[in-house]
């Protein structure tokens, strides 16, 4: 009697190699998939505790949206309306520590808007590559901070003044790898 056979067989060691293989890609993507939602979930970390502190020690009454800001010190940037229906953002310090624990608060009146800005900047510059506009503080000076890519391919961070548009500083960084 003859003995019957599949059509195709394929020795053990390969599928204990491809079932090895699959097991190590799964675990690969799994641990993936976790590393990025822990990492996304400590970017919004203290933005419901910014948006209660502004509202709590500010004339601030609604909050439109919460962002962040890294200065000399990290502040969660609110950004809101007052009482007085007014646009007015709080810098909120992260760390409360003594002598930065205070919020700056700014009602943004008869100050350049982000439009007019972000226009400013994009015919001073038209080859450049628009990245972001954040609002920002340095020492008690409210500024728009515009990052791009300028025709040299280097990082830019602009800072122009929040009342005249006029610039405040630069910082360009140079890529050493590529």
């Amino acid at each position: 009697m003859k003995k019957l056979s599949l059509p195709f067989t394929v020795p053990n060691w390969v599928i204990w190699t491809f079932v090895g293989f699959a097991l190590i890609v799964i675990g690969i993507l799994a641990y993936s998939i976790f590393l990025y939602n822990g990492i996304l979930s400590g970017k919004e970390e203290g933005y419901t505790e910014a948006e209660a502190r502004a509202i709590n020690e500010t004339d601030m009454t609604t909050v439109n949206q919460v962002l962040r800001y890294h200065g000399d010190t990290f502040y969660y940037v609110v950004e809101g309306i007052t009482s007085d229906d007014e646009q007015a953002i709080a810098f909120v310090p992260a760390q409360a520590s003594d002598d930065s624990s205070a919020i700056r608060f700014f009602v943004v009146e008869d100050m350049v808007d982000e439009q007019a800005i972000k226009s400013n900047w994009q015919s001073s510059c038209q080859n450049c590559e628009f990245i972001s506009i954040n609002p920002a503080v340095e020492q008690s000076t409210l500024l728009w901070e515009i990052k791009y890519i300028d025709d040299n391919d280097r990082y830019v961070f602009a800072y122009y003044s929040f009342k005249d548009g006029s610039e405040y500083e630069q910082f360009k960084l140079r890529q050493s790898l590529y």
